[in-house]
């Protein structure tokens, strides 16, 4: 988990199933907006939600879908983002086909409501 403090965070998901894959917790409380780059060099397409929790739930255990899901397919780089008020932020990532090489990075970046 990150606190708010790094301006940049990044993260690399190797998927090899089609299981729910989730990134690092990270700690915005002190942040008001977020900005992540999912780059997909897998061989197969992933879906990717952002998710929220609250102040209480630092671990994501009950977690808030920002969005509804967003396509990523291989070789290519999407961008989520989020101003709402949530004090912790994963993304959920998943394959409906196993890939079978490649990587999902994630390149998170923070910043303050008013930079």
């Amino acid at each position: 988990m990150t606190r708010g403090v790094n301006p940049v965070c990044i993260e690399a998901l190797e998927i090899r199933d089609t299981s729910d894959h989730f990134s690092a917790v990270m700690d915005i409380r002190t942040i008001g907006k977020a900005l992540c780059k999912i780059s997909n060099t897998l061989n197969q397409e992933v879906t990717v939600t952002l998710q929220g929790a609250t102040f209480e739930d630092p671990t994501v255990t009950d977690p808030v879908d920002l969005d509804a899901g967003q396509a990523v397919a291989a070789g290519t780089t999407k961008y989520v983002s989020t101003s709402e008020p949530f004090s912790y932020l994963r993304v959920k990532a998943a394959a409906a086909t196993a890939p079978a090489s490649g990587a999902l990075t994630l390149t998170w970046e923070f910043k303050h409501g008013r930079d």
